[in-house]
C-alpha cells in the first residue's frame, strides 16, 4: 500500500499470512498462497483494489505484480528459486 506497483522482478513474501487485501491499493496483483512446505495451494490473479483473499491452510502468502502467474507457467518452480535467498517480510 502507499507505493508503486512491484516491477516484474520484485515480489513481497508474507509469513505467517493466511489471507492480503487490496483496501487503499490503485492496482491489481497476483496472490499467490504457499502451505508449510512452500508448495503453492492457491492463486489468485489480479485481484484488483479494494478486495480480499484468504487460504485458511496457508502459511505465508507471495504478493506479485497483477499478471505476473499467467505470464509464467512455471510458477512453483519460479517460488522455490526465489525463496532460496529470501527472507519473509
Amino acid at each position: 500500500m502507499f507505493r508503486a506497483p512491484l516491477s516484474d522482478s520484485e515480489g513481497l513474501w508474507l509469513v505467517p499470512c493466511k489471507a492480503v487485501h487490496t483496501f487503499g491499493m490503485r492496482y491489481a496483483i497476483d496472490v499467490v498462497f504457499l502451505d508449510g512446505d512452500r508448495r503453492i495451494i492457491k492463486v489468485v490473479s489480479e485481484l484488483a483494489p479494494n478486495r480480499w483473499a484468504a487460504a485458511w491452510a496457508a502459511r505465508s502468502v507471495i504478493e506479485v505484480r497483477g499478471g505476473y502467474c499467467e505470464k509464467h507457467p512455471d510458477l512453483q518452480s519460479a517460488v522455490s528459486r526465489a525463496l532460496l535467498d529470501a527472507s519473509p517480510w
